[in-house]
């Protein structure tokens, strides 16, 4: 592919190590009946190799030279879509696999549309900033568990599957990387999830406060004055005692 210079508003960083690259494409369980949804394909490090073993491939780019360049280079199978995932209507989108390199300064924004979408998604590979998959897959009583690791494991059962190196993109960037599996967990029922989300949001926003004094009536919580669960704080209450709570 063509020289580009990557651009930081996008959050570019381009994965330019083959080890790495087949070390993630051979992660990624897929069959050729699978309908594949990547975010971000770049330069198509992976694009090309994933549309090979698919029934389809549909990728969102939102830079155009790059968009432009990977519909001369790809398959037929392979569908380039140029423009910006945040804005585009996931109901239209054909797909029970999820891929992408994430930039860093938008994962949570990209993995929340996706759980609240109605894209019929299975599962979903993601490339993202190590600190970050770390607060995903964390538990109760760790400083790293919040409000984005309540919501990814409502929706998913996350894995980190193996952490990579700064070296092997261009730019470099400052922080690891870690490739994280999420398998679609239909355990949970949210009934209104925009509620839910923000109720959560407000908890932890004061996560050092016991629950009695980051709530308030407008929230219209399912709890009892007497409940013990008022003398936990956010960090401290287990996912069940969350949508037992607000749900």
């Amino acid at each position: 592919m063509n020289k580009h210079t990557p651009k930081k508003k996008w959050g570019q960083n381009f994965l330019i190590d083959a080890n790495t690259i087949n070390k993630i494409v051979s992660s990624i369980d897929f069959t050729k009946n699978d309908r594949l949804l990547e975010i971000g394909p770049g330069k198509g490090a992976i694009t090309k190799k994933l549309g090979e073993n698919a029934k389809s491939l549909t990728a969102i780019e939102i830079d155009s030279n790059l968009s432009d360049l990977l519909i001369k280079d790809c398959d037929t199978n392979i569908e380039i879509i140029n423009d910006d995932f945040m804005k585009i209507d996931l109901e239209k989108i054909d797909a029970n696999i999820i891929v992408g390199n994430l930039p860093y300064y938008i994962t949570t924004p990209i993995l929340f549309k996706i759980f609240q979408s109605k894209l019929k998604w299975e599962k979903g590979y993601f490339l993202m900033q190590k600190e970050v998959a770390e607060r995903i897959v964390s538990l109760p009583n760790k400083k790293s568990y919040g409000r984005l690791t309540i919501m990814c494991q409502i929706f998913s059962n996350p894995k980190i599957l193996f952490n990579i190196s700064p070296n092997v993109f261009r730019p470099v960037p400052k922080v690891d990387s870690s490739f994280v599996e999420f398998t679609r967990n239909k355990k949970y029922e949210i009934i209104d999830y925009i509620r839910f989300e923000n109720i959560i949001r407000k908890i932890f926003n004061t996560r050092r406060k016991k629950l009695k004094n980051c709530i308030d009536e407008e929230m219209q919580l399912n709890i009892d004055s007497n409940s013990q669960l008022l003398e936990k704080r956010p960090e401290n209450i287990s996912i069940e005692e969350f949508i037992q709570l607000i749900n």
